[in-house]
This record gives C-alpha cells, structure tokens and sequence, in this order.
C-alpha cells in the first residue's frame, strides 16, 4: 500500500533539509514497575543537526505549529514508529510504540483515515499503537476531537491524554475525551516528598483506575521514586532512571528479548525460580 499523502511528507522532507534540520526518532522504554519489563516504547523526535539539534525539540514543535507542517511531521513520526516497530518488538520484547500528537493534529479531518493508511502499510495491528494528546496547549472542536478518538479506538489504537494534571490536562479532559488512560504529568514525581503533591497524584491514581484507564507515571528518577509511585498503586512508570532514550539501532543492536530494569528485579526472580 502506498505512504498517504506522499506529496505532503516530501514536501515536509524538502522544507526540513532546506532548513538544514534533519529529523530522527529515539526511543523511551515504558516498563511494567511490578514485572521488570518493557512492555511499551515512546517515539521522541529528535534533531541530528541544525539549530533543533542535541536536546528534545520543543522550538521545532513550536515553529512547526506556527508555520501550519505540524501535521506532516506527525504523520512522518507515526509512519517511521510503525516502520521501526517490528525490530524493537523482536529485540525488547515490548507489545506497543506510542507517538505523541498535538491538539492541532488530533481535530483534522484526515487523520484517521492517514493513521489507518499507515497501520495497513506497516501490516500492524491498531492495539500495537497508542497515541498520546499532548496537553500543553489546549484542545479545540470539543465534538471533532471526540469523534476523532472514537475512530481511532474502532481500529484498535489506545488513546491516551499526556501530561495530566499540568497546563490544560485536567478532570474536565478526563471526562469530556474517550480515552482509555492517562500518563501522570512528571512534576508529580519530581515533587513526590511534597505532601500535597503526593496526595493530589495518589487521588488521581485512583479516580483514574476507579474509571477503568490505565495510569502511567511520568519522571521516575531514581528508585525512591520508583517505590513511592508504586505504594500509590501505579504499576507502569517511565523515566531516566528506568530507561534512558535511545536510538533504534543502539536498541536492537545492543539489546534483546526482555530488558533489564536498573534495580534488583534478578535477585527476586532468582528467588522465586530456584
């Protein structure tokens, strides 16, 4: 099947390298915090030159959303996920590659029809992608947002809102939008030894799971925090201290089957295997 909207992708390709910005994806692990596994891997763009290069690429995000390409660079990000999907899956074992896209993307018309496109390409399965709302800016066309959403789970795509709790993301999004879970903004981590902080993610953790979504936290730096998000009750985590991101080939060329978590997941298995 032929790539959708091809013409836009080159002309996106084109507009980047005569900007001299060349785009690339590494890769974040999203583990289960109970298991010791990856079950999960989120897609972070990335820029090997130009002025976006060495760091994430939030002036290019934000240049992109001025300059109306947002949308051909998401579509170039879910095409190569889907393209590097079937290699980090033989080699990490995970079952799902996320992408993010903006509330820009998430009201076009076209975009289920393009992701539906892509998943037929790649012969992969909806439930092997999630996409996750970025929350930063705040969602427009309501009616359209939704319907969208809904057209994504019919084939199979787990929709999640990112960034909850911070800037736009909050209850109102949690219940207005049919998604099927949320990731928990990093602040709430990194703040986890505030008191309150510490009480308005546990009530989230719960309302969360009280309403049948899944909830992943954000952030995890160490493994204090790593043990204080799961005595919340939230048992899929994402963060330096877990996994840090990394290109597909540093991935599958130095990595297979399950990977490792950087803390004493061996020695409990060791026990309960011998």
């Amino acid at each position: 099947m032929s790539a959708p909207h091809l013409h836009q992708q080159e002309k996106t390709e084109l507009h980047l390298k005569s900007d001299s910005v060349a785009l690339n994806l590494h890769y974040q692990l999203q583990y289960d915090l109970k298991l010791g596994t990856a079950i999960s891997a989120e897609a972070l763009l990335r820029s090997r030159q130009g002025p976006y290069a060495n760091g994430a690429p939030l002036a290019l995000i934000e240049e992109a959303e001025r300059s109306g390409t947002m949308a051909d660079i998401t579509l170039w990000v879910v095409n190569q996920a889907l393209n590097d999907f079937p290699e980090l899956h033989s080699a990490t074992g995970i079952e799902r590659i996320a992408v993010n896209i903006s509330p820009s993307d998430i009201v076009r018309y076209d975009l289920v029809d393009n992701i539906a496109k892509l998943l037929g390409r790649h012969k992969i399965p909806g439930y092997c992608l999630e996409i996750e709302i970025t929350e930063r800016l705040p969602v427009t066309h309501i009616k359209r947002t939704i319907n969208n959403i809904k057209a994504l789970s019919s084939l199979g795509v787990h929709v999640v809102l990112d960034d909850f709790g911070a800037g736009y993301a909050g209850l109102p999004m949690l219940i207005d939008l049919p998604v099927k879970g949320i990731k928990l903004d990093q602040m709430f981590c990194l703040k986890m030894s505030n008191h309150k902080y510490r009480s308005i993610a546990e009530s989230m953790i719960t309302l969360t799971e009280t309403l049948g979504m899944s909830v992943m936290a954000e952030g995890i730096e160490s493994e204090e925090l790593k043990q204080q998000v799961m005595a919340l009750g939230c048992t899929i985590g994402q963060g330096y201290y877990l996994h840090s991101p990394q290109s597909k080939a540093a991935l599958t060329g130095t990595l297979s089957n399950v990977i490792s978590l950087p803390f004493s997941y061996q020695n409990e298995t060791a026990k309960r295997c011998g």
